[in-house]
């Protein structure tokens, strides 16, 4: 799956940046998100729990960072594994 689009953020680059490396920040900026945590070096775990009409599911996974370029950008890649619920 990739997810793409742009979103304009009336803040500063500095700001927005460091609030993307931000484990606290991305927990609340991530629909769902119960845990993302801090591994190791640009990694982080993640636990997301999510519910689409009668189909809900959990989530736990692995976010690496790279091509960091302060304060320009970064790439991710996620990897998750979960299961299903009603």
């Amino acid at each position: 799956m990739e997810i793409t689009g742009e979103k304009v953020i009336n803040a500063p680059r500095d700001l927005v940046f460091a609030a993307l490396h931000d484990p606290a920040a991305m927990r609340q900026a991530i629909p769902g998100c119960q845990r993302f945590a801090e591994i190791g070096e640009n990694r982080y775990e993640a636990e997301i729990a999510l519910k689409i009409g009668p189909i809900g599911g959990t989530f736990a996974g692995l976010v690496r960072v790279f091509n960091v370029d302060p304060p320009m950008g970064h790439s991710l890649n996620a990897e998750a594994a979960g299961t299903t619920g009603g």
